[in-house]
């Protein structure tokens, strides 16, 4: 799902913006499962990191 929304942000956005913030969204992402102190946070923090990553590799390619 992330993959195809990449591809609609390409023609909204700049590209550095997005690549920008789908990395910060994977690495914060990444944060919160380090710092869980419940199944909860952790599930958070990997959706977070999937949608950054999802959104990141169409681009990177």
């Amino acid at each position: 799902m992330t993959i195809v929304l990449a591809a609609y942000l390409q023609r909204s956005f700049y590209y550095r913006t997005i690549l920008t913030v789908s990395v910060l969204a994977s690495f914060f992402g990444g944060v919160i499962c380090a710092a869980a102190l419940n199944l909860s946070m952790i599930l958070l923090g990997r959706v977070i990191q999937g949608a950054g990553t999802g959104m990141a590799l169409p681009l990177s390619s």
